[in-house]
């Protein structure tokens, strides 16, 4: 990734996929590559959203959640943005500064200015 050899790491995601289908770490990976890849072509915002629920089913982390969140929100569905984010707040321990930057930016997108 740091390379921005952004096709092979969808490949190794994949193939990691392949390997550990319902390791929620892989799921939420690929999730959140699919989700904001800075190659707009590799994006790929159904298939963030569906591999982020399939994440948060198996593993309910802060991160995890973040993920799903996010994937609601390249979906444009705000509102689950924003109660996705509210949960991963809620839940988590440290970086507690990203996930309310999150929820702001989720808030902002469903007319939510507070």
């Amino acid at each position: 990734y740091s390379t921005k050899n952004y096709e092979g790491v969808r490949q190794s995601y994949e193939q990691s996929l392949l390997l550990k289908e319902n390791d929620p770490h892989v799921l939420n990976n690929l999730a959140w590559f699919y989700a904001t890849c800075e190659d707009q072509q590799l994006r790929d915002p159904p298939r963030a959203l569906e591999l982020a629920l399939r994440a948060v089913d198996i593993l309910q982390e802060p991160h995890i959640l973040d993920t799903l969140a996010e994937s609601y929100y390249v979906n444009k569905f705000y509102d689950l943005a924003v109660q996705t984010e509210t949960r991963a707040l809620k839940i988590a321990r440290d970086n507690r500064g990203y996930y309310e930057q999150q929820l702001q930016k989720f808030k902002t997108a469903a007319g939510m200015n507070l």
